[in-house]
């Protein structure tokens, strides 16, 4: 069918013939692809946060359990202290 078939050229606005201004749809066009770029930027920033984020909480995971498996391994008589403040 015609409606099925699909335009191979890209849809674009030129400028008039005499060059003097971008048709509107060109600056609208302009002005949402570079809102567009702002958020994928926003946006990829955000996912490098993340990732620091979730590598940090896994190095303190693994510490947490670390210490609480050599912990668990002592006897119930030996002394331990926690920590308290800055060394």
């Amino acid at each position: 069918t015609r409606s099925s078939r699909r335009c191979s050229r890209p849809l674009t606005a030129h400028a008039p013939r005499g060059g003097k201004m971008a048709a509107p749809v060109d600056l609208e066009l302009k002005k949402a692809f570079s809102e567009l770029q702002a958020k994928v930027m926003d946006t990829q920033q955000k996912v490098k946060l993340a990732d620091i984020q979730i590598e940090q909480l896994s190095k303190t995971k693994k510490h947490a359990h670390l210490t609480d498996t050599e912990v668990m391994m002592l006897v119930d008589e030996t002394r331990m202290y926690e920590g308290v403040g800055r060394m």
